[in-house]
């Protein structure tokens, strides 16, 4: 078992990251490094052939993503190991129960306010060196070699880099084909130095967490409610790259008389991911592009306003055009949730309790098109993407009761 003291004052994207490494044989593993990245949730290791992921209760309502919950708002975890948890809680706890335990408030406290909140920075903790455009043409040409091929790139294009690295003072860093023999007659020709990793990723990211809550009771009644807000910006360092997720959540109790006590509980979660749009451009995502792009193409921090259409032209500069443009994918996951639940004692030794309880869990998804133009040194532009839109989508409507 965890307090949510384990979960407060520490710069954590979601509840699920907080608690790896916090309670024993409680295994979590993530499908990315986003903060909005799918948990998985595993007790006591393998399972079965097929896998098997832990039953997950908030405050006694089953849910199959915590990463929404606001940290701040977790009084206790509570972890079921053993196959008895089954007796309680059916066969779906074949493979674990994880019960969280949200904050409430103290029949006959004063009232508390609280506000915390929390500043930091993130930046890559390791980047590859990788090596400058002349070795990498070279080995590359030497690879085809071997292969049985000639080598990907011309020799003139491979002089025009080793002039450029040796003397870049003297040797341009991009200029126009006049012979054919770099990209194509009349188009642009690359022959810089570019370490792309400098190139798309920031030296650090800023990340805020304020959270507030009020709390208190008087004889009869209690109660808790709260807000939070975090924001986070990405490592890329061009276009938006931002997440932010909202929380809100309002827990009462009332003894009614000797024998009625009510509950009502209600929560409200949003995420927001606002990425880029590359998926017209590239086959696969921005963070392994990066690995595969080109270095003698100029980057935009050396003044990189232009691209070839050539097909040799590596889609890492269709990224930089992409975020220039603002092509963006707006991801919006939200749960709303309401509890009632009542506590029936007629004589002393006999509860009888009950409850109802709503959730509805729902994903929208914006997506932004805007057609990008590679500029060529005649002045005119070659269309590429799609044309100019917006796709809007609303999937994964769940109501449970």
């Amino acid at each position: 078992m965890a307090d949510g003291d384990v979960l407060e004052d520490r710069p954590i994207a979601n509840v699920t990251q907080g608690l790896q490494g916090a309670i024993p044989n409680l295994n979590i593993t993530f499908d990315g490094g986003s903060p909005n990245a799918t948990a998985q949730i595993n007790v006591r290791g393998t399972t079965s052939l097929n896998g098997g992921s832990a039953l997950i209760l908030v405050d006694g309502v089953e849910t199959n993503d915590i990463s929404l919950l606001n940290p701040q708002d977790i009084a206790s975890i509570s972890v079921l190991k053993d196959a008895s948890s089954a007796a309680v809680y059916g066969a779906r706890a074949a493979f674990g129960v994880v019960l969280i335990t949200t904050k409430k408030g103290t029949k006959g406290e004063k009232v508390r306010v609280n506000y915390n909140n929390n500043f930091s920075w993130s930046s890559p903790s390791r980047l590859p060196e990788g090596i400058n455009s002349s070795k990498w043409i070279h080995a590359i040409n030497q690879a085809s070699v071997n292969s049985g091929g000639n080598g990907d790139f011309s020799t003139e294009l491979v002089e025009a880099i080793d002039r450029y690295n040796s003397d870049p003072v003297n040797n341009p860093s991009v200029f126009i084909d006049q012979t054919g023999k770099y990209t194509g007659i009349g188009q642009w020709a690359y022959a810089a130095n570019t370490n792309w990793f400098e190139e798309f990723y920031k030296k650090s990211a800023f990340m805020q967490q304020h959270n507030a809550s009020i709390s208190g009771g008087t004889e009869k009644n209690s109660y808790y409610a709260s807000i939070g807000y975090k924001g986070q910006d990405g490592l890329f360092a061009f276009g938006d790259d931002t997440y932010k997720r909202i929380n809100m959540s309002f827990n009462f109790t009332s003894q009614l008389t000797n024998w009625l006590e009510i509950t009502f509980r209600t929560k409200y979660n949003r995420n927001e991911s606002d990425i880029p749009n590359t998926y017209d451009y590239m086959g696969s995502s921005p963070y392994h592009e990066v690995y595969r792009a080109f270095p003698f193409y100029s980057g935009l921090s050396a003044g990189w306003k232009f691209c070839s259409c050539r097909p040799v032209l590596t889609s890492t500069i269709i990224l930089q055009e992409s975020w220039l443009k603002q092509d963006v994918i707006l991801l919006l996951p939200m749960t709303f949730g309401i509890q009632g639940a009542f506590n029936i004692t007629p004589i002393k030794g006999l509860s009888i309790k009950g409850d109802y309880t709503g959730n509805k869990f729902f994903k929208q998804q914006k997506k932004h098109q805007n057609i990008l133009y590679q500029s060529q040194p005649d002045g005119t532009s070659i269309p590429q993407g799609s044309s100019n839109g917006v796709n809007n989508d609303k999937y994964n409507d769940t109501y449970r009761f």
